[in-house]
């Protein structure tokens, strides 16, 4: 069964986004790929494994702080732990072009202060350990 979507997206059409998304898509893209300017002196699959490797330790250091050695914390842990080594090791055997250009200087800060406060929301909220 094809459906609107399908028949679309084979005839070449594309639908014209809304106005408010066409906005937030700029601002975003001014934040995490123009803020601050300069030389783009780290890659993004530099900044994307540093953020696997690091999960593991934000995770368990959570742990610590909370207190809180469930076995929901332990799962969670276990999953997010796994998934971000398994990432750096398929990102070792097949390197992906795509993540190869440089990143500017305020790139890195961004993505690490979106880790922190999403860590921090996720917790708040109850949503990582229940």
């Amino acid at each position: 069964m094809i459906t609107q979507a399908d028949s679309a997206l084979s005839s070449g059409k594309r639908e014209v986004a809304p106005r408010w998304a066409v906005a937030m898509d700029r601002w975003l893209r001014y934040l995490t790929e123009d803020l601050g300017g300069g030389p783009r002196v780290i890659r993004i699959a530099q900044m994307i494994n540093f953020h696997k490797v690091i999960t593991v330790f934000l995770i368990y250091g959570m742990m610590v702080y909370f207190d809180n050695y469930s076995t929901a914390a332990w799962i969670y842990l276990a999953l997010h732990g796994t998934y971000g080594y398994c990432w750096l090791i398929k990102d070792f055997a097949f390197r992906d072009s795509y993540f190869r250009p440089g990143e500017e200087r305020s790139q890195p800060v961004m993505r690490v202060t979106h880790t922190i406060l999403f860590s921090l929301y996720s917790e708040y909220k109850g949503v990582i350990f229940v």
